[in-house]
């Protein structure tokens, strides 16, 4: 039966609820706004399939084929992408051989996101870039094994917790299955994302998001929020104060400060920001984004082969690849706050976080005060 003692010990991905043959585990969500399992002890055959499942109790042989920086030749598809576009092209692959893909897409409100299910262009539109909100993966699990039996190629993407525990539910390696995982900094809490949406929401209503909009720029992305009836607004990373919560590690769940899946992922690729790329990569950083794709299968070796054509790509050495990506084989730094963090998010006002947690570098500051007083003489700042 799966017992947490200590909430380190859980990813959140579901994958024993998911698996449970006797419905009796409920993913709920913690005072932080994490999922963690509660499990029915009336209903509990103690068949221990919960723990044979999860992918922080178990060990996986991980392995690294060959790496890769990556561009999508197709500009659109890179501009909406977080990074190089690699992931919309191996998606269309896949739609084009008449497959589905599994991702994390937005609610039409923006509350939340969860796991949609893409079987043409149009509906790929979805999944396209990252979502900095925890998803309840587990609950898909069921539907991927049902396509897969059927024969039809699926691709399914996430975090690597959330593909280790879909590998293990599974337990057959399917031949039409390839999974992808990311470079993942950290899983955020929903409950923070709810309370920063409200505060977002007091002057405009918001239809849509992006939690990576780099039409400006990569490396200074921005938060873009789509407002009902008033356009785009964009909020740089180093101003918005969910974006500084992440980045700064408070709004991560606590197995995220102690990963047991980095170097044990089972995914075919891992992809990710290929940060560094302008010294490891140079003749392919032009400040847009690029992919760093990592093959870990033989799988994904022929999925890299069968799309390259769509892209600029140049191999590089696996240290090479992750020197300025850490977040690949180590967990990111708890910060000495998190307990404080959180007791104020349950007790303070959202304006009151952001006073407290949510600095902004004096470097931006600076600028801002630049380009204030340039304004004033009539000088135009870039």
């Amino acid at each position: 039966m799966v017992e947490i003692h200590d909430k380190k010990e859980c990813s959140g991905c579901g994958a024993c609820a998911a698996v449970c043959p006797k419905k009796c585990i409920e993913m709920l969500e913690d005072k932080e706004g994490f999922l963690y399992p509660k499990v029915n002890i009336n209903k509990c055959v103690k068949c221990d399939m919960c723990d044979k499942v999860c992918p922080f109790k178990n060990k996986y042989p991980t392995k690294v084929y060959k790496v890769y920086g990556f561009n999508s030749i197709d500009e659109m598809n890179r501009l909406r992408s977080s990074s190089g576009g690699f992931f919309s092209v191996i998606a269309r692959l896949i739609i084009a051989e008449k497959g589905i893909v599994f991702g994390v897409g937005m609610t039409a409100d923006c509350r939340e996101s969860c796991y949609y299910v893409a079987e043409d262009m149009d509906g790929l539109k979805k999944l396209i870039g990252s979502k900095y909100i925890q998803v309840e993966a587990g609950k898909m699990f069921e539907h991927v094994k049902e396509q897969l039996e059927t024969g039809r190629k699926v691709l399914y993407s996430g975090t690597p917790c959330a593909v280790n525990g879909l590998r293990r539910f599974l337990g057959n390696d399917y031949e039409n299955l390839i999974c992808v995982d990311v470079v993942c900094h950290g899983v955020p809490s929903k409950k923070i994302w709810m309370k920063h949406l409200e505060y977002v929401e007091k002057e405009k209503k918001i239809v849509n998001v992006s939690f990576r909009y780099k039409k400006d720029g990569w490396q200074n992305f921005s938060m873009g929020y789509i407002c009902q009836d008033q356009g785009k607004i964009l909020v740089s990373k180093d101003r918005d104060f969910y974006m500084i919560m992440f980045l700064n590690n408070y709004s991560l769940r606590p197995s995220c400060y102690e990963c047991r899946v980095k170097g044990n992922n089972t995914a075919d690729i891992t992809m990710g920001d290929f940060w560094g790329g302008e010294d490891v990569i140079p003749e392919l950083y032009d400040g847009k984004g690029s992919s760093l794709v990592i093959l870990r299968s033989e799988k994904g070796q022929k999925i890299f082969e069968a799309v390259k054509a769509a892209g600029k790509y140049k191999e590089v050495s696996y240290p090479d690849a992750v020197r300025h990506n850490t977040p690949e084989f180590k967990s990111v730094a708890k910060p000495k706050r998190r307990k404080e963090f959180y007791d104020d998010l349950n007790k303070v006002s959202y304006e009151k976080i952001i006073e407290k947690y949510c600095s902004i570098p004096f470097s931006v500051k600076l600028k801002d005060t630049i380009k204030s007083a340039l304004r004033k003489k009539g000088i135009s700042g870039g």
